[in-house]
């Protein structure tokens, strides 16, 4: 029982095991996936080539299930209390190093143009010359159609990740991860399913804490690069307006938005997201339903939370969005769900 660290090498062959010490972790939805914790000098694992910055990847186990797979980023030799200090991320952050690829010796082999294409094809077809390039991480990917069709490009020489594109295309269509067997999963409209699991202050849940910064705009400008002209598109919610006054925001979806249709499409959802009030809740659930919760509740689910404080009672649903948790040496875990609202 408990967590267990396998470190493996590029073939995915482990190198060994050891029981991790200051196991912090978080499962986030919107973001790579991350990992820390310490291992003693002596442990086998923390000696080079064992362990050692993207020469190196892991596997996290909870209770003998896969937990968290990845490729350590990092590693911080304390050599007065003769620990090392690892950091990972999972695969999802290998798309982050890598970008389209460009031959300046040949400026159009590859010339990426989609029009009229499905968004799930667009990824997929980007990850697929990505991922040809040699030496290049395998992934998996099979997830038919999304059933919306952008026009999209990716001009010669351009420098953005592989991961800032997909988030780009992913705005207002799709929820996407790399799961535990390096397979790219994309859910359209969004991941998650409403749940009817209720968490409950003072029974499940220790504390149901909140930040409320208000919402971030209730007029939106959004930008796109068009192929001729710039383009623009605008989100105005009047009552939003009349609650908050006005507040403006703007936001430009870079050179890849080159339809008028698709730039909509974003600036509406991006006017969605900007009028609401941003309650940053962090929730901690009572250790012992943490095996529960994580059973049955998945990120993007949607679920009851009630609770109150001296400022406002809270019962409404909220969406799950992250799962962080710490191991301590005594074996005490600690589970915090990160939440939005619905």
């Amino acid at each position: 029982m408990g967590f267990l660290i396998r470190h493996l090498d590029h073939d995915f062959v482990a190198l060994g095991e050891a029981t991790p010490e200051e196991l912090q972790y978080s499962l986030m939805l919107a973001e790579p996936h991350t990992v820390q914790y310490k291992l003693k000098s002596e442990n086998t694992l923390a000696v080079y080539p064992n362990v050692c910055a993207y020469e190196t990847d892991f596997l996290l186990q909870r209770d003998s299930d896969d937990f968290l797979v990845g490729m350590h980023t990092g590693v911080n030799v304390d050599e007065a209390e003769e620990l090392l200090s690892i950091a990972g991320k999972d695969y999802k952050h290998y798309l982050e190093r890598r970008q389209f690829p460009f031959d300046p010796t040949d400026p159009t082999l590859y010339l990426f143009e989609k029009p009229a294409t499905d968004i799930f094809t667009v990824v997929e077809d980007m990850l697929t010359v990505a991922l040809a390039e040699p030496y290049s991480l395998p992934m998996s990917y099979a997830n038919g159609l999304a059933g919306t069709t952008i026009d999209y490009r990716i001009d010669p020489a351009d420098t953005e990740n592989i991961y800032e594109k997909i988030n780009s295309l992913a705005e207002g269509h799709f929820d996407w991860l790399v799961d535990v067997s390096r397979w790219v999963r994309l859910y359209a409209p969004n991941k998650g399913t409403v749940n009817s699991y209720v968490f409950e202050k003072s029974r499940n849940l220790i504390t149901l804490p909140y930040e409320d910064t208000g919402p971030d705009g209730n007029h939106v400008l959004g930008l796109g690069a068009g192929t001729a002209n710039k383009l623009g598109s605008v989100y105005n919610n009047v009552t939003g307006q009349q609650l908050h006054r006005r507040l403006d925001s703007s936001h430009d979806f870079g050179s890849d938005v080159i339809d008028q249709s698709r730039l909509n499409d974003l600036t509406n959802a991006e006017g969605a997201r900007t009028i609401k009030h941003k309650l940053k809740i962090e929730a901690e659930v009572v250790p012992d339903y943490i095996d529960e919760v994580l059973d049955e509740v998945a990120l993007g689910d949607t679920c009851r939370f009630i609770g109150s404080n001296f400022h406002k009672d809270i019962d409404q649903n909220f969406r799950i969005v992250g799962f962080q948790g710490t191991d301590s040496k005594n074996g005490a875990e600690t589970l915090t769900l990160v939440i939005e609202e619905e």
